[in-house]
């Protein structure tokens, strides 16, 4: 359609970036981490000739995808650096978002252009926030894989807490966070606030059947299983077996039998 001038080269970018951006995201979804990685470049490409500059979201979006793909191929240092790096473009962004609302305020416009004003940069500080909380979940994962424990349950407390601010406690993400939270006490050994994070996170779940209630429970069976609750961790892994078949979470059913196993090898040892 370009070589026949039935489309604009910008319109030609555009559609060219779109696609790169989705066989991208395909090609990370099915573990093809290198042709993820050029694709995602390639997709960046495309947006700086779109005019978009290198802090802008969606760019930031971008390099947290590909900083998770480095930390999955062990290149730490890129991985660190990328993530470090969107973390803060983001904090500055909010930060300079709320020094530039703070002086609209005090200076007089017309009402409706303070309103359309408001609103569009309500939307860009979620979008902002929601990428923020993206690449702060993304570094605490990095770092819990790193055995970074302090530093990972800081990342993880600053990602639920943009999580809870800006999608809502009855999100699936939320939980998702409360459960990687949970995690990184649990490898800390801080027992006791890992049950306090889980048993928020079942709680919230159950009004909603989540999906995310397997591994959440199977999660609560870990910390009854190094607490030697042997009871309950059986009966809380069963509960999460169960809801594993039911919503058909292979990955959740697979921590549920190991879980059930692991029970098991206790029971049979000598006391």
């Amino acid at each position: 359609m370009l070589k026949h001038k039935k489309i604009a080269q910008k319109t030609y970018i555009y559609a060219k970036t779109a696609i790169y951006d989705s066989l991208a995201d395909l090609a990370l979804a099915s573990g093809k981490l290198e042709n993820a990685e050029h694709l995602y470049k390639e997709t960046m490409k495309g947006c700086l000739q779109q005019g978009l500059t290198k802090d802008s979201n969606a760019m930031v979006e971008l390099s947290i995808k590909l900083s998770s793909i480095y930390a999955m191929q062990n290149r730490t240092e890129e991985a660190e650096q990328g993530l470090q790096y969107c973390i803060q473009v983001q904090d500055i962004k909010l930060t300079k978002g709320k020094n530039v609302a703070d002086a609209s305020n005090s200076s007089a416009v017309s009402e409706t252009t303070a309103i359309l004003d408001v609103e569009t940069e309500e939307y860009e500080k979620q979008d902002t926030e929601a990428l923020l909380g993206m690449a702060l979940e993304t570094y605490g994962r990095f770092l819990m894989g790193q055995r970074r424990l302090d530093e990972a349950v800081v990342a993880l407390h600053r990602a639920t807490a943009i999580a809870e601010g800006v999608l809502g406690e009855n999100s699936g993400q939320y939980l998702v966070l409360l459960n990687d939270l949970a995690t990184a006490h649990i490898l800390q050994k801080h027992f006791d606030t890992a049950l306090k994070v889980l048993n928020k996170a079942i709680t919230l779940g159950s009004k909603n059947n989540s999906r995310e209630l397997p591994a959440l429970y199977c999660n609560l069976g870990a910390v009854f299983l190094r607490t030697s609750k042997i009871d309950a961790a059986a009966e809380a892994c069963t509960k999460g077996q169960k809801l594993a078949n039911e919503k058909h979470d292979s990955l959740a059913l697979g921590m549920a039998k190991n879980c059930l196993m692991k029970i098991e090898q206790v029971r049979k040892t000598p006391r």
